[in-house]
């Protein structure tokens, strides 16, 4: 897939990538049909940032639409903890991640990029509050 926006991918070179596929099926009578798609992609996006993981997208499938979302990882700590993440989220499976090819690393692009804004404002939303979540202790504990 090339892409005309003159945008360099410069993360070429990173070498530890993850990818899941997110179905967003248009749905003109109930915009509210996506909702739980967009969380869970807004999730994944408070994991990421919380273990300083890279996070990018593009359009998996533009028939459905589905959209590909791709991870870098800096180190084995953070690729284990973000796995660890997500398997504690509980929507899906840690293991159904796979690596990416290197056309879609190429051609994959920031989430603002990629998503339509109010998408993507929704998906930051649920990402910051969800490293909020990660950085409170909830264990009501006087320590």
């Amino acid at each position: 897939m090339s892409n005309d926006d003159n945008f360099e991918p410069y993360w070429l070179d990173e070498d530890d990538w993850l990818v899941t596929i997110c179905p967003l099926p248009k749905d003109e009578d109930d915009p509210e049909v996506n909702l739980e798609t967009l969380n869970w992609i807004g999730r994944l996006f408070g994991f990421a940032t919380a273990t300083n993981t890279r996070v990018l997208a593009l359009v998996g499938d533009p028939e459905l639409p589905a959209y590909e979302i791709l991870l870098s990882f800096d180190c084995t700590e953070s690729h284990d903890e973000f796995l660890r993440l997500v398997e504690a989220d509980g929507y899906a499976d840690a293991s159904e991640f796979t690596v990416p090819s290197r056309d879609e690393i190429a051609a994959a692009r920031p989430l603002g990029l990629v998503f339509p804004s109010e998408q993507a404002d929704l998906i930051t939303g649920i990402g910051v509050i969800t490293m909020q979540g990660l950085a409170t202790d909830a264990s009501n504990s006087d320590a």
